[in-house]
């Protein structure tokens, strides 16, 4: 009996230790793919916890709002700087910043510690830079669509834009690995990166802009989370030709569908 009682923790033990939540270590590299560089043209440099995490501010004077990017699982700010000045041209002050671990940030990814990192952005532009919680937009592309809704159930802002987004990370994970399906949502990561649940609790302004042909996370995760949304200013706008991370294919539809909503969140 004792010896059968043994094995059962043991095996109960390895389960947990294998387990996202208790060993997202050995899924790292499956979640994050940082590319390491020096700190480059970032202009600002700021603290998450014991972390020093470096970032890039596309100011433009006299613009109404500052938008805070979070990017992708992959890369880092140098990388995806063509889609920052997309946002930039919209008219819109852009703060990309660098999560532990990519670029010239220090430290190593986690989900918990991207959540970390969004929040602290924000807190370094509402400290820092003394800009009002009313005038900040939070925009996340994919993995950085968790991000920006962690950051938004944490700190207050004027609007929300979610590019490539998945309803969740358990979800996302599901439609690439079926068998996960066994797995108790206990043991899945934490935060859980639960989009659609996080914008059914929050009344602020949305807007979706998915790809139509997005081979990770098909339209139905950015229908799902519109569906979830509790606010009535809240917009869905598939891209014609599209695939995982692209804005645009063959006209500036990004662009005009992000001015058209920042211009709904003045009213």
């Amino acid at each position: 009996m004792l010896i059968t009682i043994t094995i059962l923790a043991l095996l109960v033990a390895a389960a947990l230790a294998v387990s996202p939540r208790f060993g997202e270590c050995l899924y790292r590299r499956m979640i994050f793919a940082p590319v390491k560089c020096d700190a480059g043209d970032a202009d600002v440099v700021f603290a998450s916890g014991k972390n020093t995490l470096h970032g890039v501010f596309h100011r433009q004077p006299g613009s109404r709002y500052t938008v805070i990017f979070s990017h992708s699982n992959w890369g880092n700010i140098h990388e995806w700087q063509r889609l920052a000045k997309q946002l930039h041209s919209c008219g819109v002050q852009v703060f990309a910043y660098d999560y532990r671990g990519y670029g010239a940030s220090t430290g190593v990814p986690s989900v918990k510690g991207l959540c970390q990192d969004g929040v602290a952005a924000y807190d370094y532009l509402v400290n820092v830079e003394k800009i009002p919680a009313n005038q900040i937009v939070l925009f996340g592309s994919s993995l950085g669509t968790g991000v920006t809704s962690a950051i938004a159930r944490a700190r207050p802002c004027a609007g929300i834009i979610l590019h490539a987004a998945f309803s969740s990370l358990r979800n996302l994970v599901l439609d690439m690995m079926p068998a996960t399906r066994y797995l108790p949502q206990v043991l899945f990561f934490r935060p859980k990166f639960d989009n659609a649940a996080i914008l059914k609790e929050l009344r602020t302004p949305l807007l979706l802009v998915h790809g139509e042909y997005d081979e990770m996370a098909d339209p139905s995760h950015a229908q799902a989370i519109y569906a979830a949304s509790a606010n009535s200013n809240k917009t869905l706008v598939i891209l014609p030709g599209a695939a995982h991370m692209q804005t645009a294919v063959d006209d500036n539809l990004f662009e005009t569908s992000v001015t058209t909503f920042l211009q709904s969140l003045k009213s």
